[in-house]
């Protein structure tokens, strides 16, 4: 899952928010300094993408993919099924999207200037607010930009920029596989 379904997986708390989103910036155990609530978010980020990777739902659409993007599946199709979702919102959220994407954009603006925050996290918290990033997942164009950037922050010659053309073909794979894959991952939990 990607920044989308880590947000509306996360505890609905500011923390919980920005802590499902730092997930991605921090290697290693959670910084002591960090509040409980960012821990939390961190971990359950973790679990949850575990989950992900060997859910049946998402190992069926990986094999779906021509080698040469296989290997990168993870990312891949963490795009993919925030796509998706941006796309399916009201199937899997009683909230409204820019009602959570509001909260969001408001809980990064909180942690952004935190003296704990990896200065890495700390530039995605106040830039992803400034674009209104995740408002636009469901966006063609944005997908391009996702796999782009993507693409330059891998340190080997990728195939990832390109991803866009092989993964809309699969879309309607993606979204027959959402629903019994969020289901499952609500399930997760930080003990």
């Amino acid at each position: 899952m990607n920044y989308l379904a880590h947000t509306l997986l996360a505890e609905q708390t500011p923390l919980g928010l920005a802590g499902s989103l730092l997930g991605d910036f921090w290697r290693g155990a959670p910084d002591p300094a960090w509040p409980d609530g960012l821990t939390r978010g961190v971990i359950l980020h973790r679990r949850i993408d575990a989950a992900t990777d060997r859910h049946p739902a998402f190992t069926e659409v990986r094999d779906l993919l021509p080698a040469p993007l296989r290997r990168y599946a993870g990312i891949v199709l963490d795009v993919g099924f925030d796509f998706v979702l941006a796309r399916q919102w009201s199937r899997h959220s009683t909230m409204p999207m820019r009602r959570h994407v509001d909260a969001v954009n408001s809980a990064l603006r909180d942690v952004a200037e935190a003296p704990w925050i990896p200065p890495a996290f700390a530039e995605f918290a106040r830039h992803a607010p400034h674009v209104d990033l995740l408002a636009r997942y469901g966006e063609e164009e944005s997908m391009h930009r996702a796999f782009r950037s993507l693409a330059r922050r891998l340190t080997r010659d990728n195939p990832i920029a390109m991803a866009w053309d092989t993964l809309e073909p699969l879309l309607p794979a993606l979204e027959s596989a959402l629903p019994p894959l969020l289901a499952d991952l609500r399930e997760v939990r930080v003990a």
